[in-house]
């Protein structure tokens, strides 16, 4: 009967050591795949740190952009609003300018025929002040202390224009 038993004995301990090796090639094979998983969530850590630092940069140019295109939006209001404010002085000019051709060209457009130098029609259309800022014949010359002719006493009445922005210009 001991034979038995210890064939029985054996018999089991044959059982145990080849589940007790299955059981460690198991291990090792699951320490194995745990390693290449180990090996795989490094890798995808690094490619999501390496998408992370990517998107952090694109972010910190879409701000940049964002705030260059705000500094470009305020400059180029500020460059209307300049054009406009030049716009406004260059339309304030040009009336000035009419007004004082108005009372300058006359006296020059008359002067000038007298003496054959400048003629009405070298002088562009729009420039040319109408017939009665002349006198209408342009008669009304009178002789000056040294014999010559001076300008028409009508032409040296002038009063100060009010202008677009609230001021007199002192030189119509």
């Amino acid at each position: 009967l001991t034979k038995v038993k210890v064939d029985e004995v054996r018999l089991e301990a044959r059982d145990l050591n080849q589940q007790r090796e299955d059981l460690e090639n198991r291990f090792k094979k699951a320490m194995l795949d745990l390693g290449n998983t180990k090996e795989k969530l490094l890798g995808a850590q690094e490619t999501l740190q390496h998408h992370n630092d990517r998107l952090n940069r694109a972010q910190d140019m879409a701000t940049s952009a964002s705030q260059g295109n705000a500094g470009a939006v305020n400059h180029l209001h500020s460059l209307q609003q300049q054009l406009e404010d030049t716009t406004s002085l260059a339309a304030t000019v040009k009336a000035g300018l009419k007004q004082t051709n108005a009372v300058v060209l006359p006296n020059i457009l008359v002067d000038a025929e007298q003496t054959g130098v400048l003629k009405s029609r070298d002088i562009h259309p729009d420039m040319r002040p109408p017939v009665a800022a002349v006198g209408g014949s342009g008669r009304g010359w009178r002789s000056g202390p040294d014999g010559g002719t001076s300008t028409p006493r009508g032409a040296r009445t002038l009063r100060p224009v009010a202008l677009g922005d609230g001021h007199s210009d002192s030189f119509t």
